[in-house]
């Protein structure tokens, strides 16, 4: 009798387990939400881990490329190679370089680079370098801010004031530039042929950095004029664009040198 009791109820405890399995079985297949939840909640889990570690190894990220503001560096110095040709320029005749802004005829001041008083001997198809620095406070020939051609007759033989602010890259890029070659011969028939003249550019910051993309920019003049001297002229003038580009280069006769 209690063998049959112990039966029963170990029957029943059975029953009541399988119940039980197919409720929550039945709560899980009745309620696919709860799935979708979990799901969801793993897989979010799962994409901010990956987003992190993204995000602390830069991963996606391209680098960026900074832009240059040019209106911090300035044209500090230079260098001018002249190319001489078939006829020589002769000790003691005497050269100066000039390079500044093209529009000298709109300033009081202007900031110019220079060489004055070359008296060397330049030699038949040879180059010679001329390094160039600030002319603060100087007298500059005054001729060459007009139109080739321009004869002078009405304008005083007074020379303009280099000026001491600062040549900013900007404004060169803005305007161009002009260099000067000034040419007093020793003799006074006695000719320079110039066949080339190169300019590089000294571009830096204000503390002395040089220009990351510019600085030593160098530009060309094939020069296409006739001889310097007289007749034909006493000054070379050569004009470069804001883009560094050589644009012109001619004679002017015009031209007050110390």
């Amino acid at each position: 009798m209690k063998k049959l009791f112990f039966l029963l109820l170990f029957a029943a405890y059975s029953l009541a387990g399988k119940t039980q399995t197919k409720k929550t079985d039945s709560v899980v297949i009745k309620n696919p939400s709860l799935v979708k939840k979990m799901v969801t909640a793993n897989e979010l889990k799962g994409n901010s881990s990956t987003n992190t570690q993204q995000k602390n190894s830069g991963a996606g990220n391209s680098p960026g490329t900074q832009a240059i503001d040019n209106t911090q560096y300035f044209i500090t110095g230079a260098v001018v190679t002249i190319k001489t040709g078939n006829d020589s320029k002769e000790y003691p005749s005497k050269v100066q370089v000039y390079l500044f802004p093209p529009a000298a005829s709109t300033y009081s001041f202007t900031y110019t680079l220079g060489q004055l008083n070359l008296t060397n001997a330049m030699n038949v198809n040879t180059n010679t370098e001329i390094g160039l620095t600030p002319l603060n406070r100087q007298k500059i020939p005054w001729p060459v801010y007009y139109a080739p051609g321009y004869n002078g007759t009405n304008k005083t033989s007074n020379p303009y004031t280099s000026g001491s602010h600062n040549w900013m890259l900007s404004d060169v890029q803005r305007q161009g530039l002009r260099l000067l070659v000034a040419y007093k011969p020793n003799i006074a028939l006695d000719a320079w042929e110039i066949k080339q003249v190169t300019v590089k550019l000294k571009i830096e910051s204000a503390d002395g950095t040089p220009h990351p993309t510019l600085n030593n920019k160098t530009i060309v003049f094939n020069i296409s004029t006739p001889m310097l001297g007289v007749p034909t002229g006493m000054a070379l003038v050569c004009e470069a664009d804001k883009d560094f580009a050589p644009t012109t280069n001619y004679l002017t006769k015009d031209i007050l040198i110390d």
